[in-house]
Formats: structure tokens, C-alpha cells, sequence
């Protein structure tokens, strides 16, 4: 069996139904660390089994010792590294699928966490750049194993549905969700100061859950900046509800401080929208090697300059 220990989050009920749609669940074992819940699409019937217990731990103990490999989707939970630390035979069969808040804060991990991160066998990331940061950082030994993993990173043509228009007013997306890292408030603020009353800014502010705080700040700047000109999205969508969604877009501004919303960034480039980040962001170097056209935060967002020689 391969079993994998996930996170709840909203493209991980995605992966499974993926794999159940095109591989088949039967081998595969999904567990979520976290109290029984079913949010993001999770149903039911995906049969997923929710483990947070001391007794569940000494359950997953035993999954992992029947398991062939074992796939970790993200690395959040302390009781999981404390087991793959103990237990070498166990870290020696696993995959190590990384997400940005697995590795972009060093000094807030345990040593459990350092550990796992240093010996993990394979780790799963489409970017050669984050490969050499955590290789730089922690002296990684696993092997790069490159590519997109959720659906949520693949190009769905699903998303090219409207009529593209020039339309009054421009529709700007600022930021992907409410992480501080978006920097809404600095860049709510350069908006205003090119604000001619012709754009409405378009702010996915969904998840996560524990931001709520920081997501008031947001809305409160936006609505006193923009009025009704300010359109936070506060609902989780489905997947294909979404990329309709965004195809309403026509720029959209992720200043994100370290790589974030790759999904979001593959479908709004996908659809031939115009976009920003930063440039010292992992994401900017690998789309320039690609060829890809994209735009430097912070300058004039109805005539943007190309940064060559993206």
C-alpha cells in the first residue's frame, strides 16, 4: 500500500479524487491528521480516515510500518516527524511533497522537523530553485524528484469560457489569499495613488482560516480606498468555479515575498493574463527560463514595462 498523510487543505480532496479517477484508490491509503471534518469537496465516500489522537498516532505508526511508501503532503505535524525520527526504517521509504510553510521558516522548526527535512530520501517540487534553497539551508540528501503534483498546478483549458473583451473597468487581482506575505495593505495603497476610478481590485481572500484577523484589516483598507470598487472573495468555490473566476481577471498582482499560489499562476499565464510578482521570488526565475512573459511588482499597472529578458 501507498499511504499517504495529508494536510486539510482545499486541493488535497482534489488529489484523491484524481487518483480515483485515474489510477484507482485501491494501494493507496489517505489519512489526514486533524479531527473528522469534510471541507474543499471531501466527501464521505473518499473514504479518507482522520487521525489526531494519541491512540490514533500508535495507529499511524503501525500504517506506516505495513505501507510500501509513504507520501508526505506538506510536513505539519510534529507527532509525524517525531515518529519518522525514531523510526529510520520508516523516513527511509518516504516522499516528502513540499509546500512553501515546510521549509521557508527555519528557525520556528524542531528538531524532529530539521531532521526529517535533512534525511527525507525524496522530495517533490517542480522548482530547481527551492531544491537548492533547502539543499543550501538544511543539507538536504534526498533526491529532486521534478514536477507539478496537484491538479490545482496543472493548466485547465476549462478556464478559457468568456468572450475576451476590452471592458471598462479593468479588473485587477491582487494577491491569491489571506497570507501577510500578499502584502495587501502596501499595495492597496500603490493602487490608490494610480487610482482614475476606472479598475475594480478583485481580492481572493478565502484561506487560510487562522488569518482572520489580518483578512479584516484587508477588507476594512479596501472598502475605505475603493468603496464598492473593492470585491474580497470570502467563499471557498470549486476548482472549476474558480478558474471561471478568474478568467473575469485581466491583471493580476501575487507580490507574495517567498513562492506562493503556483495554481493561480499557472492558469492566469495559461489564459494570456498579465501578471506580477516579485522578482526575487523562486517563481520568477523559473518561468524565465521558460519564456514566460510576466511583470514587476510595483510599477505603473495600466502600461506595464517587460522585464527583460523574461
Amino acid at each position: 500500500m501507498i499511504l499517504h498523510i495529508m494536510t486539510l487543505e482545499k486541493f488535497t480532496p482534489l488529489f484523491i479524487h484524481f487518483v480515483e479517477e485515474n489510477i484507482g484508490c485501491r494501494g493507496h491509503k489517505f489519512v489526514f491528521i486533524t479531527s473528522k471534518r469534510f471541507q474543499y469537496g471531501l466527501e464521505e465516500k473518499d473514504n479518507a480516515e482522520f487521525l489526531h489522537t494519541d491512540a490514533d498516532f500508535c495507529k499511524l505508526r503501525n500504517y506506516m510500518f505495513e505501507a510500501e511508501k509513504i507520501i508526505l503532503h506538506s510536513l505539519k505535524r510534529d507527532k509525524v516527524h517525531k515518529i519518522l525520527r525514531l523510526e529510520p526504517a520508516l523516513l527511509a521509504k518516504s516522499i516528502w511533497v513540499m509546500w512553501g510553510g515546510d521549509f521557508y521558516s527555519p528557525s520556528s522548526y524542531n528538531n524532529d522537523h530539521l531532521y526529517v527535512i535533512k534525511n527525507v530520501p525524496y522530495m517533490v517540487n517542480i522548482l530547481d530553485e527551492e531544491i537548492t534553497m533547502v539543499q543550501r539551508i538544511y543539507g538536504c540528501k534526498g533526491k529532486h524528484i521534478r514536477t507539478f503534483f496537484y491538479n490545482t498546478t496543472l493548466y485547465s483549458p476549462k478556464s478559457i469560457t468568456i468572450t475576451k473583451k476590452k471592458k471598462t473597468p479593468l479588473h485587477i487581482m491582487l494577491g491569491h489569499s489571506a497570507v501577510p506575505e500578499n502584502r495587501h495593505i502596501q499595495y492597496l495603497e500603490v493602487l490608490k495613488q494610480k487610482d482614475d476610478g476606472q479598475f475594480i481590485v478583485k481580492c481572493p481572500l478565502v484561506y487560510p482560516n487562522s488569518n482572520e484577523d489580518y483578512k479584516v484589516q484587508v477588507i476594512e483598507k479596501g472598502k475605505s480606498l475603493f468603496g464598492a470598487r473593492f470585491e474580497p472573495l470570502l467563499e471557498f468555490m470549486p476548482l472549476d468555479d474558480y478558474l471561471l473566476w478568474m478568467e473575469t481577471v485581466d491583471i493580476a498582482i501575487l507580490p507574495s515575498s517567498r513562492q506562493h499560489g503556483m495554481g493561480n499562476l499557472v492558469n492566469l499565464l495559461g489564459s494570456g493574463k498579465k501578471v506580477f510578482i516579485d522578482d526575487s521570488v523562486s517563481t520568477w526565475s523559473f518561468f524565465k527560463r521558460l519564456g514566460v512573459s510576466l511583470y514587476l511588482s510595483l510599477i505603473h499597472i495600466s502600461e506595464p514595462t517587460r522585464r527583460t529578458p523574461i
